[in-house]
């Protein structure tokens, strides 16, 4: 409704007027100012390897009560990791393994303090033949070439990642 739309407008206004090191931002305290016109979700990996995972868990809960959720993600895909070889065979992470440790906090969330839970998948185009296109953005944006092998750039390891119908999610 209008009324998200402004409560949106006002969060992105202050986060640009926040910038850090040039990029717009808010601060952790201010997540919660706006909790009357937001859905939240949680998923992303770096709030689930946190230590204070659960009690960040619970302000949210706390904030946004019964428009809070906890995600189920589906990431079958690999992001192409730009890091030296020495660093990827001491500290291996794929998307994949990533995403199962989320799962399973979320979910030991959602057991133990009866947040609801949604299943999602990460998309970053809208439509499955929209994924070349994609590709060269992401050589642009990090200055690469398409000519450049797809393991030695920047990529997110499939052209599985366009917004799915409800059948596809399932599959």
């Amino acid at each position: 409704n209008w009324e998200g739309v402004k409560c949106l407008f006002r969060k992105l206004t202050l986060s640009n007027k926040q910038k850090f090191n040039g990029r717009p931002r808010l601060l952790y305290s201010q997540l919660f100012d706006f909790n009357d016109c937001f859905v939240s979700l949680a998923c992303a990996i770096s709030l689930m390897i946190r230590p204070d995972y659960e009690k960040t868990v619970l302000d949210f809960k706390k904030a946004y009560g019964n428009f809070f959720y906890l995600e189920i993600i589906h990431a079958s895909f690999k992001m192409t990791d730009r890091r030296d070889k020495k660093e990827r065979e001491e500290n291996p992470m794929e998307m994949p393994d990533q995403a199962k440790l989320v799962n399973l906090r979320n979910i030991e969330m959602h057991t133990k303090h009866n947040i609801p839970l949604v299943a999602t998948h990460d998309a970053h185009y809208a439509t499955e033949d929209q994924a070349k296109a994609f590709e060269v953005l992401l050589c642009i944006q990090t200055r690469s070439k398409m000519s450049v092998p797809r393991d030695a750039r920047f990529f997110f390891g499939d052209d599985d990642i366009y917004i799915k119908g409800e059948m596809e999610m399932f599959l």
